[in-house]
């Protein structure tokens, strides 16, 4: 185990290593000569001054660089926490998939939505396809009397239809839809739930090849 040095009690050994050199060397050097000026004298102690100076600026430096090494380890020489490999993700329960997908759904057809409120209206092309439509719903009842509103702009079209739940309407608008693809190869769906038990089930088909996203066909 290594064993960090706090970083105060590291610049007290570091100051107290240098004045105990500098202190050494001067009694170490031997009995110090009789010089005949003063001149002499004060040049020595100048240059011995110059040399701790240079050896502590020497050692703050190093100290620095172990400070930031220092600096990035835990205590008792633990790893940094980027270096510990990530947690292993719990798995996630069905019902909880299902309900993340649901969400990533809502939230793309809400970007869905928000582009085709955006999208300009081509009055031609919206009229002649709004029309094409409605003829398409002549020979499927269940879907004729399901729908409510046809709203096209210029490359898209929403279909608001009513579902009775009563299970006809579910059997019969894929095959709707399939009918219309020649037109329209991008379909995308959202359903809301009425207060009277029914469901509203917004069908935005696009002339504009595409890829849903996420890959559910609807909510």
């Amino acid at each position: 185990m290594k064993t960090m040095l706090p970083v105060g009690g590291l610049i007290v050994a570091i100051v107290a290593g240098v004045a105990g050199y500098g202190v050494g060397g001067r009694r170490g050097s031997g009995p110090a000569k009789h010089q005949s000026s003063s001149e002499t004298s004060e040049a020595n102690q100048t240059e011995e001054v110059d040399g701790l100076r240079s050896q502590i600026a020497e050692l703050e430096r190093k100290l620095g660089v172990l400070t930031a090494h220092l600096a990035g380890q835990k205590p008792n020489g633990a790893a940094p926490e980027e270096g510990r490999p990530a947690a292993t993700k719990e798995p996630v329960s069905l019902e909880e998939q299902v309900e993340r997908d649901r969400v990533a759904w809502e939230n793309h057809i809400a970007v869905v939505e928000a582009a085709f409120k955006a999208e300009p209206r081509d009055p031609a092309w919206a009229g002649s396809t709004a029309e094409l439509l409605r003829a398409r719903t002549v020979s499927e009842k269940v879907i004729r009397s399901a729908l409510k509103q046809i709203d096209c702009r210029s490359t898209t079209c929403r279909l608001d239809m009513v579902d009775d739940q009563k299970g006809e309407f579910a059997r019969k608008l894929p095959d709707f839809l399939q009918g219309v693809s020649n037109i329209f190869p991008m379909g995308q769906a959202r359903t809301v739930d009425n207060p009277d038990g029914t469901k509203t089930v917004s069908v935005y088909l696009s002339t504009t090849p595409g890829s849903a996203d996420p890959a559910s066909p609807g909510g």
